[in-house]
């Protein structure tokens, strides 16, 4: 079964002296089990949290009877007294919905809270189709239908749903302010989706934020800083999040990490946006293709077999892409101090080939290059990782107040 573990933490989390004692220690409870994927026992808990056994058995009870939690066979552990009883992630109960809309798809998943996935839905849209209405229509159509599917299980509760989108977005208001593949301008998806959502939740944001924080619940320990790098999307064009200890970092308009954007050569190529020499006229991956001397839609793993066998145009291609990112990643570490990225999407696969000009970027643009240890990581080969990152972020909501299960009832 998938774990979700790696999406949710019990770092800095103390046991809570305030009025708020109850809402804080329940989050405390639910976090601990949910940090090691579940396995522990009521008195794991007590010791891993300062609690008293009575409140750990007091609080375990009530996130039972709220279907957060879920007690497994007694474990005998040999110890002396009566054996302990596990507590998992409970299954097939609640349940967080995670949507994305790009140029050349529209797709979907629901997780439960051990992660696993209880539905989905996936549109393709072809080049010559596309008009700026269709991944709306698309979405709309979609999420209904899963919607109703989902509803049909009494047994499970959707408590939100997230739409990631591949530009600007204003999470405050749930609206795209721009975004340029997309030619979308100012769309709420409030107003677009009320009468799908039907009173759930609904958050929007950038995709490549959420597919960050899908890449952190992902992610292994071999980074230097586990849960704070430096994320870079590959898809039609480059989006970019900065996760810090897990979180992604947000800006004073929800939309920090906007690295597609950035300027590589101000006399370069004309960008969608208005803008020259954007690095995602570099590396997204409409351009990667383009000048590689093959048609829109060709996948990653097509390319990376041309890469293999050596072909000219491909090999050219990437090269100018890693060199473009090589600078973006240089401007990165320089400004933020960060000390890895990661690669997702369509630019995962070939990092094999991107690292040498990347590499060479950095050794030439780095501060004190001799002093860091940079380090450029695929992330891990899902799919439609922003759908993924939307519904782990309704799931990590939900562990941070479990008591919105009570409040929305």
């Amino acid at each position: 079964m998938p774990s979700i573990s790696g999406a949710f933490g019990s770092e800095g989390r103390t046991a809570a002296s305030t009025s708020s004692i109850r809402h804080s220690n329940l989050a405390l409870v639910a976090n601990e089990v949910f940090s090691v994927g579940g396995g522990l026992t009521r008195a794991d808990i007590a010791v891993r949290t300062g609690l008293t056994r009575a409140t750990v058995s007091r609080l375990v009870s009530e996130l039972i009877s709220l279907r957060i939690l879920a007690e497994a066979e007694l474990l005998d552990d040999g110890r002396p007294g009566r054996p302990g009883t596990p507590l998992y992630p409970a299954s097939g109960t609640i349940v967080s919905v995670g949507t994305e809309v790009n140029v050349d798809r529209v797709a979907g998943c629901a997780l439960d809270l051990t992660g696993s996935t209880v539905d989905s839905f996936a549109v393709t849209i072809s080049p010559d189709e596309f008009t700026p209405a269709l991944p709306l229509e698309i979405l709309k159509r979609e999420l209904a239908v899963m919607l109703t599917r989902l509803s049909e299980d009494e047994e499970q509760r959707v408590m939100s749903i997230h739409v990631a989108v591949p530009g600007v977005v204003n999470a405050a208001s749930n609206t795209v302010a721009y975004a340029p593949n997309l030619c979308w301008d100012d769309v709420n998806l409030n107003t677009e989706l009320n009468d799908v959502v039907a009173g759930i939740p609904l958050s929007a944001d950038n995709d490549a934020k959420l597919q960050a924080v899908s890449a952190h619940a992902q992610l292994g320990t071999d980074m230097q800083r586990p849960g704070t790098f430096f994320y870079i999307s590959g898809d039609i064009g480059i989006g970019g999040a900065i996760l810090n200890s897990g979180e992604a970092m947000q800006g004073a308009h929800g939309w920090a990490g906007e690295i597609g954007h950035t300027t590589i050569d101000p006399r370069g190529p004309q960008c969608h946006c208005g803008a020259r020499g954007c690095l995602e006229k570099y590396a997204g991956q409409r351009e990667i293709l383009s000048r590689a001397k093959l048609p829109l839609g060709t996948s990653p793993e097509q390319l990376k077999t041309l890469l293999e066998e050596e072909n000219p145009d491909a090999l050219e291609a990437v090269e100018r892409a890693g060199w473009a990112l090589g600078i973006a990643i240089a401007n990165t570490v320089n400004l933020l101090d960060i000390e890895d990225a990661v690669l997702g999407t369509a630019l995962a696969p070939i990092v094999p080939w991107l690292l040498p000009p990347i590499t060479e970027q950095l050794n030439m643009r780095t501060l004190a290059r001799s002093a860091r240890d940079i380090g450029i990581h695929p992330a891990a080969n899902i799919d439609f990782p922003a759908s993924r990152g939307g519904a782990l972020r309704g799931l990590s909501s939900l562990l941070q107040s479990p008591t919105m299960l009570i409040d929305s009832l």
